[in-house]
Order: C-alpha cells, then sequence, then structure tokens
C-alpha cells in the first residue's frame, strides 16, 4: 500500500507539540472517530498509543523523533483509514487525546502554504487547507487529517461528520472491539487482496471478502516483548480459503483452521518487529 506521498503524521505531531500550553477549549462534542472518517475505506486501523508506545513510535510515520515522541504523549488513540484509488491513496486521521486548539491560526500560517477557513453551519469550525492535506482540531479531544493528492475529501466532510457520522458495516466483533475501547491493536481491511500482496509479494487474485486482525499483548509472558495474533478471513468458496490458508500457514509458521470459508487463526505468536511490518505497509508513505 506504499505510495510516494508527503509524511502525514508527523504534521499532526508538531500540531499536538506546539500547543502544549493549557488554552481555553471548546466543549467536548461526542466523537465516532470510524464515523467521522467515513464508510468504504480499504483499510482501518484502530491502534491504541499508550498500550502500544514503543510499536507506535516505530510503525507511524516519523513517529520517531523527539518532538513526535512528546506529541503522542497526548494522544490516546488513532484511528485511521486508508483509501486506495488506482496508484493514489487518501488516509483520513482521527486521533483521539487532549488537544489544546484555540492558537492553530499561529500554526497554519498563509506563509507556509495554508489556507484558513471556517465551516459554514453551526457550530462552525475552523480548518486549514493546504496542497496536500487539510487539517482541523475541532474540539479539545480530537484532532483530524485529510490527506492525498488526488482527490481528497474536503475537510467540510469530516467537521459535517462529528454531527452525522457515518454508519459503517464492520463485521459484530470490530464493532464490539471498537466500543468497548479495546486496549489490543485492530485492522479491519475491506480490500483482503491488496493486503495479501503485501504480505506474499504477489497478488493471488483470489475471490475473497473482509478480513480482521487483532494483536494483543502475550500477557502470560509480561517480561518479553510478544503478542499474540487473531486472524479472521472470509472468502467465497473452499478452494480460495485451502490456497490462502496454506499461504498463511507458511508465512507465519502456525496453524489456521477452517470453518466454512472463513479462515481462522487463534492465539497466533507473533512479535513486535513483525508487527511492525504490518502496520507499516498499510499506510502509504
Amino acid at each position: 500500500m506504499k505510495r510516494n506521498n508527503k509524511p502525514v503524521l508527523p504534521i499532526l505531531y508538531a500540531v499536538i507539540l506546539v500547543f502544549s500550553c493549557k488554552t481555553n477549549m471548546r466543549q467536548a462534542e461526542p466523537i465516532d472517530p470510524f464515523g467521522i472518517i467515513g464508510n468504504n475505506a480499504d483499510i482501518y486501523v484502530y491502534l491504541p498509543v499508550a498500550a502500544h508506545r514503543p510499536i507506535a513510535e516505530k510503525a507511524l510515520p516519523q513517529a520517531d523523533n523527539k518532538n513526535m515522541k512528546a506529541a503522542l504523549n497526548r494522544t490516546q488513540t488513532i484511528y485511521s483509514g486508508v483509501f486506495v484509488t488506482g496508484r493514489s491513496a487518501e488516509i483520513r486521521i482521527c486521533a483521539m487525546g487532549s488537544y489544546p486548539h484555540t492558537l492553530t491560526d499561529s500554526l497554519f500560517t498563509k506563509k507556509k502554504g495554508w489556507t484558513k477557513k471556517l465551516t459554514a453551519d453551526a457550530p462552525q469550525y475552523k480548518y486549514y487547507e493546504s496542497a496536500y492535506m487539510d487539517i482541523s482540531i475541532p474540539t479539545a479531544e480530537a484532532a483530524l487529517i485529510s490527506a492525498g493528492y488526488q482527490d481528497r475529501q474536503k475537510m467540510t466532510a469530516l467537521l459535517a461528520r462529528i454531527k452525522t457520522p457515518e454508519p459503517l458495516t464492520f463485521s459484530n466483533r470490530f464493532a464490539e472491539f471498537i466500543r468497548l475501547n479495546s486496549e489490543d491493536i485492530g485492522v479491519f481491511i475491506n480490500n483482503s487482496n491488496a493486503f495479501l500482496s503485501q504480505i506474499f509479494g504477489v497478488n493471488l487474485g483470489l475471490p475473497v471478502g473482509n478480513m480482521e486482525l487483532y494483536l494483543k499483548k502475550d500477557r502470560a509472558d509480561k517480561e518479553s516483548k510478544a503478542y499474540l495474533c487473531n486472524f479472521i478471513m472470509e472468502t467465497e468458496n473452499g478452494r480460495s480459503a485451502a490456497v490462502i490458508k496454506l499461504f498463511l500457514q507458511k508465512k507465519f509458521k502456525t496453524e489456521a483452521r477452517l470453518e466454512d470459508n472463513t479462515i481462522i487463526i487463534e492465539n497466533a505468536p507473533i512479535d513486535e518487529q513483525t508487527i511492525i511490518s504490518i502496520i507499516k505497509s498499510l499506510y502509504p508513505n
């Protein structure tokens, strides 16, 4: 899923870091992060920062320098959606944490290439446009980014969804995972072939459905960096399921089972570096 785009998250980190002083906050609005990101993303990623700090620092673009580490201190969870069209990609991010937002004018200046705008409808939100992205910090708890060179969705659309979030068609399992504010990492993939091509290095082109990936610390081994992986993937027929099952078993050296046309891997050991590589592959950069 990699593209030759500018880094997105570093700019968000800079915003959060610059505004670390106390300011007057807009009263918090109820926030549905994935409802703001919108439906039809190829990939959705749910990443709790505090519980997986080493992964966040190494997997997210340029998140390992001093300023960005400080910015991550103010972030609880990063919700993101990746929308792929041909050879271009759009990234939408809703970061949840504690974000002063009243001084954004001092950072996003016209001299630096930003155009300040204001939404038309109440409540009015400030946002800033550039050639590559739109940015807004609409409330004390949320920071939003819409990024991409071609046909990215305008920030006005994301801000409108604070009031009227879009319903998403996640599986019941993933929807419950998000609702409970899990401390594990969750990935919901609509474009499973694109993801599999990143893992296997070849596009299998098989008829497949949605894929879910859950990554949790091995709580039985608190002294190590070991994780456990749960993987669920729907396919359209038994033949596709059998082929992908063999590839997965060989790649991750673990057992998988079939239930009808669904591939399931449960509590497979996975190391931190492999997780970092997987998450890096999800974000265009």
